[in-house]
């Protein structure tokens, strides 16, 4: 191991946190429908291929972002309500414990 190397695996986690950040700062700016895996490789820097490595579908995405306690949409409530009903429907509802939108 070269000294001041990340750990593959550490690296890994990191590279996934990083993609569920980006795909929820898309997702509540135009709803997880809305989103593509394309827009997310793009604003990441990435291929779709790299993307699809570290979560295989949109689905898998989805199920990583579910389990934070909160999920927090900037916007009006009115446009964003909808995109989180169908957050919340996609992800059987049982992950979110808070779903609120910001003002």
């Amino acid at each position: 191991m070269v000294i001041g190397a990340v750990p593959q695996r550490d690296a890994g986690e990191a590279t996934r946190a990083r993609i569920v950040e980006v795909a929820l700062e898309l997702i509540a700016d135009r709803g997880f429908s809305a989103t593509t895996t394309r827009e997310i490789a793009e604003r990441l820097g990435f291929t779709k291929a790299a993307l699809y490595y570290h979560f295989r579908t949109k689905d898998d995405l989805l199920a990583a972002i579910a389990p934070r306690p909160t999920l927090v949409v900037s916007g009006s409530e009115d446009k964003y309500s909808r995109d989180a009903d169908k957050v919340v429907a996609k992800a059987g509802g049982s992950h979110i414990t808070e779903l609120r939108v910001a003002r």
